[in-house]
Formats: C-alpha cells, structure tokens, sequence
C-alpha cells in the first residue's frame, strides 16, 4: 500500500493517481498511507488530490471499496482525514509550498476553521514550530 501511495504522491496525472486509490478502504485505514506519502514526498496538483481523498468518486464511480449505509448515495460520500494528519497537511502545502491558498484548505476542510488560527499561533511562515509567550 506504501508503494502506491509514493506513486499517488509523485503522479501528475489525476487518472494515475485515481489508479491508485482503485480498491482501497477508508474505514480500514488505507487512505492514511496516501495523506503520509504527500506529506513526505510533495505532491504535484496537491489541491486536486486531496479533493479526490476527501471524495474519491469519479463521475458517478466510488472507487474505494467502502460500504455505504443503507439509503444514502455513493456520490455525496466525504472521508474526512484524521485530526492527526490535518496540521502535517495544512503545513506543508499551505505554508511551506504555499501551493494550497489557506481559504482553498478551509473550504475543502470546513471543520478547521477554528483551528488554522490556532495553528498560524504556533507555526512561522517556514512552517516551523515557535514557541509563543502568553
């Protein structure tokens, strides 16, 4: 899973990358590999690939193997990454690369909104760590 995950990472194209995620499981934790490798390794079109993470439907095709709950439609189905990965995410393709505007970030993550200003509290404009006197 780890290799595909560098290969999700390092594709330019969103095909390729949709290859990638073909047949993974969220709720068994798969796509985590996925949001560690862009963290680690970068990630061109980064903005894209995250919307396809978030919501990993093509057209009307899911294409992670997750089970819906009875009633409710493949196509309004949101993973949501864990809380953990969220700061790493927000760090590096906001801050460092500056690739991902910080209003893009919080319309595809809405629930962070309280949370960007607490991290901007403790992050530099490098993306370091800095320690803020009360």
């Amino acid at each position: 899973m780890r290799e595909r995950a560098i290969v999700f990472a390092k594709t330019e194209s969103l095909a390729e990358a949709a290859a990638c995620l073909y047949g993974c499981s969220f709720g068994k934790g798969d796509l985590n590999f996925f949001y560690e490798a862009m963290v680690k390794e970068g990630a061109l079109k980064a903005f894209d690939k995250l919307k396809l993470l978030f919501r990993p439907i093509i057209g009307n095709i899911q294409i992670t193997n997750d089970k819906h709950k009875e009633g409710t439609h493949p196509v309004l189905t949101q993973f949501y990454p864990s809380s953990t990965i969220l700061f790493p995410l927000w760090r590096k393709f906001v801050v460092v690369d500056k690739v991902i505007s910080e209003v893009q970030f919080m319309q595809l993550y809405p629930k962070v909104n309280d949370k960007v200003e607490w991290w901007k509290r403790y992050t530099d404009e490098n993306g370091n760590d800095r320690v803020v006197k009360s």
